[in-house]
This record gives structure tokens, sequence and C-alpha cells, in this order.
């Protein structure tokens, strides 16, 4: 069966001979939901077999645009990201992106070897795809299950990723729970259910849970996506839930570092240098601890907002409004992915609560006039105030150069008087807020947050 996986099913697919169901039957008619063509959209993405036989969605030339990689969740296909491949990748958005399948997440795939079933092959399966790429300095865009995977490949390969989005899952700040006899009994119910369902192979058992538990709110709740599966999405998709519980090799003894020094629930850690978007529809998938977290960085690079009008699939509810916020984000990174290479501009997080003057974000090209020219606001910024006081002794342009000192100086000064809080980017999101301050989420599916949660 590996040498199926590695070596003959991708030679078929090469020569055209499968089936493609993943971007035939789901991209469009499950996840596609901008109301454009899709049809177009579709015609231009490519199904490739990377690494050691992953299936993956791909759009535009690795070769000369920037990378964006998608991971998916939990029970989805990498066509989840459709509404994200018509806004960023290809020629008209100018990225290349890539979204690889989970192993036993692809029908047309052959099954994955149980053995292989680990968070720590999943990993490596999709750093395998990256590295036949040659992908470097890329954005990753990680949600569900695929954000805990995702967490994981970043604390793995910090090296080739510049910045992260996370999308519904986030983590806590605190050591992991090590697997223990009888854990699962006090999973979620729908955990146990994925569990049972995939020791037993029983397909009906997995349909059921996600129609009772999940009270069939998935985008591709009735897809066939495990291989070889008789109803429904497959019990073969339970697994990764499993290894929240296996004790044979437990998932936390894949890294070398000590559980008694942790800083997160599914990493050691989270690398420094690398800003975080953590976009989310609930507070219930996710740990306060990790937004405080967030604001505690104040790298002016990296935040959370609160999505309204969604449920957990927010890359499929509210593609427009994930869109925007991802380009507004990409914007305010683009001179500085790293936040080690954005000590010139940090000081634009204490300017930042000013933002909703013009609707815009510290960074954005398209910031408002008067305030560009007054102080640095990032890197497309004109003047600040060490430029100030330079001119201030050139001449001809001493009164416009004092001037803008005086505005400069002054709101500095107001800053350092405001309470450490104010002065958080954005920080009116950073409360659990949408954009416009709008509560939590009231979705027709709103109540599944609290079925997804892994805490």
């Amino acid at each position: 069966m590996a040498l199926f996986r590695r070596i003959i099913w991708p030679l078929v697919q090469l020569l055209g001979a499968a089936a493609d169901t993943v971007l035939d039957e789901q991209f469009c008619q499950n996840y596609y939901t901008l109301g454009g063509d899709c049809s177009a959209l579709r015609s231009t993405v490519r199904s490739e077999v990377r690494g050691k036989g992953t299936p993956t969605l791909e759009l535009g030339d690795p070769a000369t645009q920037p990378a964006m990689v998608f991971f998916h969740g939990w029970p989805d296909t990498s066509a989840l990201w459709a509404n994200q491949f018509a806004e960023f990748c290809g020629d008209n958005g100018g990225y290349f992106c890539v979204a690889p399948s989970w192993m036993d997440f692809n029908p047309d795939a052959p099954p994955a070897e149980e053995s292989q079933l680990r968070w720590s092959n999943q990993v490596e399966a999709f750093h395998d795809v990256v590295s036949d790429l040659g992908l470097k300095d890329i954005t990753l865009v990680i949600f569900d299950f695929g954000a805990i995977i995702g967490y994981q490949f970043l604390w793995r390969y910090s090296d080739i990723v510049s910045r992260v989005v996370a999308l519904d899952i986030g983590m806590k700040v605190g050591l992991p729970t090590v697997p223990y006899e009888g854990m699962i009994n006090d999973l979620r119910q729908y955990q146990q259910n994925n569990i049972n369902a995939f020791l037993s192979e029983d397909d009906a058992a997995m349909a059921a849970n996600l129609e009772i538990q999940l009270r069939g709110s998935s985008p591709c709740d009735n897809c066939s996506i495990a291989p070889n599966s008789t109803v429904g999405v497959g019990a073969k998709t339970g697994w990764p839930y499993r290894d929240f519980v296996r004790m044979d090799e437990t998932w936390t003894s894949a890294f070398d570092v000590p559980v008694e020094q942790w800083q997160f629930n599914f990493v050691p850690s989270f690398p420094e240098d690398i800003p975080l978007l953590f976009l989310y529809s609930s507070t219930m998938f996710h740990d306060k601890s990790f937004r405080d977290w967030i604001d505690e960085r104040e790298d002016g690079l990296s935040e959370h907002l609160h999505m309204k009008n969604t449920d957990h699939w927010i890359p499929v509810r509210v593609p427009r409004a994930l869109n925007d916020k991802m380009t507004e984000w990409f914007a305010s990174t683009a001179a500085c992915k790293r936040t080690s290479d954005c000590t010139s501009v940090k000081p634009e997080k204490d300017l930042a609560h000013l933002a909703h003057l013009g609707h815009w974000s510290p960074g954005v090209a398209a910031q408002p006039a008067a305030l560009t020219a007054s102080i640095a606001y990032g890197p497309n910024a004109a003047i600040d105030v060490g430029k100030a006081r330079a001119l201030s002794s050139f001449g001809g342009a001493s009164i416009i150069a004092v001037l803008l000192l005086l505005v400069a100086m002054a709101v500095q000064v107001t800053n350092r008087l405001r309470p450490a809080d104010a002065r958080r980017p954005n920080c009116s999101a950073a409360k659990g807020q949408d954009a416009a301050g709008g509560d939590e989420a009231k979705g027709a599916h709103a109540n599944y947050g609290s079925l997804l949660s892994p805490y």
C-alpha cells in the first residue's frame, strides 16, 4: 500500500487517468460562496500529488510568486479554501497557493497505513509538500484541526514561515494534557464518537455523528471524503482525534522538550519573530489566555479579531470579511513579515487607536494624508520624529518641520499619558469584538462552538 501511495498513484494522477472528486465535486458545490464564476476559477486550479503521495490543490507559479500554504481541518477537504483561492492566488491574486490534503481526507487517494496516522507524521507529510515545491518565506493559513497541525508545523519549521493566519482554533497558555487511561471518557461526545467510529471502521456511525452532534452544519456534511467510504465523510477521518488519547506512543513524545517546559497546550513554544493574525468566531474555540498572550507580544503586528455573523467555518460563511481582513493585515506586514525585521516600525502600535478615523490599519498604504504627513505609522509613512528634528535645522523647511515636530511630539506625549491597554493595536478587536464593536456571533450554527472546542 505504501508503494502504491507514494509511486503508482502519483503516476496515475500525472497521466490524467484518475478522478478528482475534491476539485470537481466539492470546490464549487460545497465551499465556494462568493457568488462569482466558480467554474472559471476551478478551471485554473491544478490537482497535483506532492511529497510522498499527498494530493494538493494549487494555483499560481511557485517559481515567481510568494507562497501561501493552507491547512484544512475536520471534516473538510482542501476545497475548503475555494474563496481564498479566488482572492489571493494565481495571476489575479499574486500568490502561489497550495492546499494539501490530510492523510485519508481525499476520496481518490489510497488509504494511508494506520501506523502513519499520527499528528507528527501529518506535519512531516505537509513539510514534504512544501519541500517538493521548494517553498520558503511562506504565509501559513490554518483552520480547525489544521491549526493544531499548523502550530506544530511552525514549531518544527519556523525557518520557512514568515507569518501565520490562524482561524478559530487557538491554544491555551499552559502545559499539555498527556494522554492517560480512560481519557476518551473525558472528551466531548462528538470527539468520543469520532474515535469510536474510526476504531470500529463504521462509516454510518461517523455520518450519524455529523448529523446529530454537529447538527449537519459542516459545508461538506454529505461529501465523500475518506478513501473507500461507504457513506458520508467516512470513519477514517476520525483518526486525528484518536491521537488525543493514544498511550502506546503519546503525541507529546514526538517533541524533544519535556512537557513541564511547554508554554502552550499543543506546542512547546511559538516563534517570537513570526507575527500572528488570529481570527475567531466564538470564544468557545480557544482559551482567553491565548488572546492575552497575543496582546502581550506587543510587536505591532500580531493581533486577534472576533469575526461576527459566522459559525465555525469562517472561510466559507464570511469569505469577503475574511479576505478583506487578511488583505489589510498582509499590507501591514508586507515590509517586515518577521518581527525581527520590524524594529523600525514597532512604534506604530502606539497610534493604532486612531485607525477608526479613516477605517485603516497601521502600515496600510491607503492612510489619511494628514496623518501620514505628521508621523511615521509604518513602512509607507513619510516622516518620523527624528526626520522632523533633522529638517528643523534645514533653512527653507524650518517652519514646516517645526510644525511637524510639534504635532509628532504632541501625539507621543498623549500616548504616554494613555493607559497601557489603550495603546495596544486594534484594541476594540482585542476584547473579543469585531471591528464595529459587535457582540459574539449569533449565526444559525452558533451552538456548534460548544461542540468543537478542544478544551
